[in-house]
């Protein structure tokens, strides 16, 4: 299951930068809550994973965005393909 506390830990260590800050995590929990709200169960949520990188920054983040969460949502929501425009990545993180 998704667990922004893995996340969190990743960023603390040592070996990885997090420079998004906090919004990386309200972000990646408000990305979930909306695809269990969408979905109506928790087992389609976008795991930590994603996320999880040796540094992270804006531009780290619209990359994992379009090249990964972005085509993950479309396989979800493949039948239902309008619910795509309320999931763009500034919904969730307040990036440049």
């Amino acid at each position: 299951m998704p667990s922004v506390e893995v996340l969190r830990a990743h960023y603390s260590s040592a070996t990885a930068t997090n420079e998004v800050g906090e919004e990386l995590y309200t972000g990646f929990e408000r990305l979930n809550a909306a695809i269990e709200a969408r979905m109506g169960d928790a087992h389609h949520g976008v795991g930590h994973s994603y996320f999880m990188k040796p540094q992270i920054d804006a531009r780290a983040l619209q990359g994992i965005w379009d090249r990964q969460i972005r085509p993950l949502l479309g396989d979800y929501f493949y039948s239902n393909r309008e619910v795509l425009d309320d999931f763009r990545i500034h919904t969730f993180w307040r990036i440049e």
